[in-house]
């Protein structure tokens, strides 16, 4: 056995350890994965009713002449719809890559 080699207690200490740590992180992983899926599918439910609601506001619009002539900036509140599914869908990229 050369000097460069550590010895064999050595080394199933080493792996003792990692398996310890293994066990301990691996649960915790998946654990975090299950939470990612389910914010990721919240998203979408989240940006399908965003996009609805959207269409709903359109057509509500369309048939009620005096709501396209009031002076609410309509195309404001489109612009805060599009900023805020905008903030959702980098949070939960952000979590993604974090986890």
């Amino acid at each position: 056995m050369t000097k460069d080699r550590p010895p064999i207690t050595e080394k199933v200490k080493f792996w003792e350890e990692q398996d310890k740590i293994n066990k301990a992180l691996i649960p915790r992983f998946f654990e975090m994965h299950e939470i990612v899926k389910g914010l990721k599918k919240r998203e979408s439910e989240l940006v399908e009713k965003n996009i609805s609601l959207g269409e709903r506001v359109i057509t509500l619009e369309k048939k009620i002449p005096s709501l396209s002539n009031s002076p609410v900036d309509t195309s404001n509140n489109k612009s805060l719809i599009i900023s805020i599914t905008s903030l959702t869908i980098a949070v939960v990229s952000l979590l993604i890559a974090i986890f």
